[in-house]
């Protein structure tokens, strides 16, 4: 996966947080493929390295869920920061768990 592709997917999945919070997100992503080529890496691995995007977005949009309800604490962003949580404690146990069981 080359950096374009690795950003663009990264930035497709994080769509549904606030823009500041994206931009910094795609800001570090950046500096990471930024050090790896300064490094004589090429994208892909360095895209390798940094895992896949939908992972990486799936995480970042849990944490904002779960910091937005310690910070509101209502209803629906409790609800929210748990449906969080319980999906990507799914998803990682399908995508990243299951190579090594064989699922």
């Amino acid at each position: 996966m080359t950096r374009d592709e690795f950003i663009t997917i990264l930035k497709e999945e994080l769509k549904n947080l606030p823009s500041a919070e994206v931009e910094d997100i795609l800001y570090d992503y950046e500096e990471h493929f930024e050090v790896g080529l300064s490094k004589g890496k090429t994208e892909e691995e360095i895209a390798k390295e940094l895992g896949n995007p939908k992972t990486i977005a799936k995480s970042y949009k849990a944490n904002y869920r779960i910091n937005n309800a310690e910070n509101n604490p209502s209803t629906k962003n409790l609800f929210s920061a748990i449906l969080a949580a319980v999906s990507l404690g799914f998803f990682n146990l399908v995508f990243v768990l299951g190579p090594f069981i064989g699922l």
